[in-house]
C-alpha cells in the first residue's frame, strides 16, 4: 500500500521502535512527582517540536502544513495533550495499571475510527493487531 501498511520488516521495526518509545514515555510520565504535572508535559512537547523541526530540516520538506489542515492538527494536538495530562493525573492517583491499559488501546481505536469515519479497509495485519490489543487487556491487568 502507499502508506507502507503492508507488514514489511521495515514497518514492523519502526512499529516496535515506536512502541518502545511510547512505553518509555509512559513510564517516565508515571514517575513524575505529584507537584509537577505540566512541566514534564511541556518539556515533552518542546522536545517533540525540536525533533520535528530537525527532521524537517534534514528531509527538506515543507515547514508548515496547508492552512486548511490547521484546525484538524490543532484538535489532534489538543486531544493528545489532554490524554497525556489525564495519564499523568491517573498515575499520580495510583491507578497507573488502568491508565496504561487504556492508553495502550489507542492504536486499535485509531484503526476502528478510520474504518468508521473514513471507510478505510482494515487489513489482516491491522485486524490481528486490534484482536491482539483486546486479548492483551486482561493479560496486562492481571
Amino acid at each position: 500500500t502507499p502508506n507502507g501498511g503492508d507488514g514489511s520488516r521495515k514497518g514492523l521495526r519502526l512499529a516496535a521502535f515506536a512502541g518502545l518509545c511510547f512505553g518509555a514515555f509512559f513510564i517516565l510520565m508515571g514517575r513524575v512527582s505529584e507537584d509537577a504535572v505540566f512541566w514534564p508535559l511541556t518539556s515533552a512537547r518542546i522536545t517533540a517540536l525540536l525533533a520535528v523541526l530537525a527532521l524537517g530540516l534534514v528531509s527538506r520538506r515543507a515547514a508548515l502544513p496547508r492552512r486548511a489542515h490547521w484546525p484538524v492538527i490543532l484538535l489532534a494536538g489538543t486531544l493528545d495533550v489532554g490524554g497525556n495530562v489525564f495519564f499523568v493525573l491517573a498515575a499520580q492517583a495510583g491507578r497507573l495499571d488502568v491508565a496504561s491499559v487504556l492508553s495502550s488501546l489507542y492504536p486499535a481505536v485509531t484503526v476502528l475510527l478510520a474504518r468508521a469515519l473514513l471507510k478505510e479497509h482494515i487489513g489482516r495485519v491491522q485486524a490481528l493487531g486490534v484482536v491482539a490489543a483486546l486479548v492483551a487487556i486482561p493479560l496486562i491487568a492481571a
